[in-house]
């Protein structure tokens, strides 16, 4: 009873970005020793040498989906349905979580109808806005944009999913002679604030520009 034994790898294909992972789903006229999704080792039995033997594989395939930190804060992933996968050095490889640090991208690869759960944790000084997706990347059902933490649903190609953030600038006008005002100019807006007043607005997007007329010692954020 000592069979040949035979291996048999099936790859992992790749075409414009979508990876076709290969699942062994049926065999007939072999021994199966061990099988993963797409390697199989057996042999074949004495009394199957005249049959034919047959091997089905079918292949799924795999979209991209990023998630983006932007910079506000992380982002923390885990696998809530299916299967994701993680490039790594050239190679396909299996992952169940991690964390997009702040500022930071990752790109997992699900099949349709996989979600992924996304959680976001604010850095200080910001607060979180919404989730904004894109492609074919959508909140599971159940969600809305605001949801925090969030399930996101693979609908059959690639997409992506944001971290929205806050933040809010203050300024104090000081310098102003009494009964005089100033005027604070902060991206398209203008504000007209008197001597020792604090002015705080709320933006969605980092980095804003601003300027003060009519004061004396100017206007200083803190």
């Amino acid at each position: 009873n000592n069979y040949v034994q035979y291996e048999v790898v099936f790859p992992i294909l790749n075409s414009g970005g979508v990876y076709y992972v290969p699942t062994i789903t049926s065999t007939s006229g072999i021994h199966i020793l061990s099988e993963s999704s797409n390697t199989i080792t057996f042999e074949i039995p004495g009394n199957a040498y005249n049959q034919i033997t047959i091997i089905h594989v079918s292949y799924t395939p795999y979209y991209a989906l990023t998630i983006n930190a932007s910079f506000g804060g992380s982002v923390s992933w885990s696998v809530y349905y299916g299967t994701a996968y993680e490039l790594s050095n050239g190679v396909l490889t299996q992952v169940s979580s991690g964390t997009v640090p702040q500022g930071g991208t990752q790109t997992l690869y699900f099949a349709t109808g996989g979600e992924v759960q996304l959680t976001d944790n604010p850095a200080s000084g910001y607060t979180f806005n919404d989730w904004s997706t894109s492609g074919y990347a959508a909140p599971a059902q159940g969600y809305s944009s605001r949801s925090n933490p969030i399930v996101v649903t693979c609908t059959g190609g690639s997409g992506s999913v944001t971290a929205e953030y806050q933040f809010t600038y203050t300024w104090t006008i000081t310098g102003l002679n009494s009964g005089d005002s100033a005027t604070l100019y902060v991206g398209s807006n203008s504000h007209t604030v008197s001597n020792g007043q604090t002015v705080s607005v709320t933006f969605n997007s980092p980095g804003v520009s601003w300027s003060a007329s009519n004061s004396n010692n100017g206007a200083s954020p803190h």
